[in-house]
C-alpha cells in the first residue's frame, strides 16, 4: 500500500510532456482564406488543434534571406491573427509549466501584389521577327522608380527564369508567349501581377529576289532593278 502511494505522488510531481516521437504530439495546422492579397489588404490565419483545452499559440514569420521571427499578437491565446505582410507563416501550440510545444505547423505562404503594372518592352520592335535576329525583352514596372526590383519570366522551357532582361538570338523555337513580373528586393513575397503576355512569332529567313524591267539594254540606257522579299514587300530599289 505504501509503495502504491509513493508511485502516485511521483506521478503527480512529474511534468506533463509528450514523448520524443513526433507522433505522440498533437498536430497543428494553419488555414487561410486567401494566400494572395493586394497591397494594403489583409488576411486572417487560423491555427488549429484537435484538442483545444488549455493551449496557447505562437506565430512565426520568415522572409527570404532572414531568420524566422515570432509575430507579436494581442494575446498568447491568439489562434487567429490578421496579417498584411507577405512571407512564410507557421504556428505552434504551447501549454503547461514547463511549456510543451507541438511540432511546427506546415507553412502558409502569403503574397502581396502591388498595383504597379509590369510591362514587356521589345527592342527592336519590328512587326516581324526572323530567325537569326537578336532581340531584347525588358520587364519594366510602371511608376515603380522608387522601388528596387528583381524580375522573373515565364517562358518556353522554363517555369520561371530570373532576369530583368532577356536577350534572344531568335530561332523558330522561341515562338511562344512571354510574360514577366517583378518583386521588391526588400520583400520577396511582395510582387506585381504577371504582365500581359507578348507573343513572339519567329519566321524563317526570307529569300531576296532581284527583278529588272528589262535585261536587254542599249549603250547609255538605264534600267531599274528591284530587290524584294518573298513576303512581297520591297527592301530597296534603285536606278542604275
Amino acid at each position: 500500500m505504501m509503495i502504491e502511494h509513493l508511485i502516485f505522488i511521483l506521478m503527480l510531481n512529474t511534468p506533463l510532456c509528450f514523448g520524443d516521437d513526433q507522433t505522440d504530439k498533437p498536430n497543428v495546422t494553419v488555414s487561410s482564406g486567401l494566400t494572395i492579397i493586394p497591397a494594403g489588404g489583409n488576411v486572417t490565419l487560423t491555427c488549429s488543434l484537435k484538442s483545444t483545452s488549455g493551449w496557447k499559440y505562437k506565430w512565426f514569420r520568415q522572409i527570404r534571406g532572414k531568420d524566422e521571427v515570432q509575430v507579436n499578437t494581442s494575446t498568447e491565446e491568439s489562434k487567429n491573427i490578421t496579417v498584411s505582410q507577405g512571407g512564410i507563416y507557421r504556428c505552434v501550440g504551447v501549454r503547461g509549466k514547463p511549456e510543451v510545444y507541438t511540432p511546427r505547423s506546415d507553412e502558409v505562404i502569403i503574397e502581396i501584389t502591388f498595383s504597379n503594372k509590369a510591362v514587356v518592352n521589345l527592342q527592336p520592335n519590328w512587326p516581324q521577327i526572323f530567325s537569326g535576329e537578336t532581340i531584347t525583352l525588358t520587364c519594366e514596372v510602371q511608376e515603380g522608380e522608387t522601388t528596387e526590383w528583381t524580375c522573373e519570366w515565364r517562358m518556353p522551357g522554363s517555369a520561371s527564369y530570373p532576369a530583368k532582361q532577356l536577350t534572344l538570338n531568335v530561332s523558330e523555337s522561341h515562338s511562344d508567349e512571354y510574360e514577366c513580373r517583378c518583386r521588391s528586393v526588400n520583400d520577396w513575397y511582395s510582387s506585381t501581377e504577371w504582365s500581359e503576355a507578348i507573343k513572339l512569332t519567329a519566321l524563317g529567313k526570307p529569300k531576296a529576289r532581284l527583278r529588272a524591267e528589262s535585261t536587254y539594254l542599249q549603250v547609255g540606257s538605264r534600267v531599274t532593278l528591284t530587290c524584294s522579299l518573298n513576303q512581297s514587300y520591297p527592301l530597296s530599289s534603285g536606278g542604275l
